[in-house]
């Protein structure tokens, strides 16, 4: 009987992944359009309630917070997709914020003002891109991050110019030197 149940998961499970990097690809074709329509802004909460709101309402009532927490996710990773392109489009922002950085840097701390869903926002992106967040504070909807990782790489900077769009007054306070494990 279980077994039988896990089969159809992994049917659905295989169904699911070629959705998502359909929906993967379409991201990056929607961060093209943008490029091509001189917008860099990426994250649109009134879309994303829409969306949210118009799917859920089908879903039977039990189930409706795990499928919104389960399309947040979704969309945060689309997200993170187009400000990957983005983040390369429009490198000298991210230059920027890093202008200074002293040379064998394994990181940066950083200041934003925010808010906890989009630290938690962050906090995710930073674990799917290889980012070692070693310090979080939010207190009065100023946040300190640490962020370790290499400040030159592709997905460090992404993550950088992500939290600049979505957060304001993003400001790089200092450099990690060390890497605690």
């Amino acid at each position: 009987m279980i077994g039988e149940v896990r089969k159809k998961i992994s049917e659905t499970d295989e169904t699911l992944r070629t959705l998502l990097v359909k929906r993967m690809e379409l991201s990056v074709e929607v961060a093209r359009c943008k490029r091509e329509m001189g917008e860099d802004s990426v994250y649109r909460p009134e879309r994303e309630a829409e969306i949210l709101q118009a799917g859920s309402a089908s879903v039977e009532p039990g189930q409706r917070e795990a499928y919104t927490a389960s399309m947040r996710g979704i969309m945060a990773a689309s997200r993170m997709l187009q400000y990957d392109r983005m983040a390369l489009w429009h490198g000298e922002e991210v230059d920027a914020l890093l202008q200074g950085l002293p040379e064998g840097a394994k990181g940066v701390k950083v200041r934003m003002r925010t808010d906890f869903r989009a630290l938690s926002v962050f906090l995710f992106t930073a674990g799917a891109r290889g980012v070692k967040v070693t310090k979080a504070n939010l207190e009065g909807g100023v946040c300190d991050l640490r962020l370790v990782g290499d400040p030159a790489s592709a997905p460090f900077r992404a993550l950088l110019y992500q939290m600049a769009k979505e957060s304001e007054g993003l400001s790089v306070t200092g450099a990690v030197f060390d890497d605690p494990q």
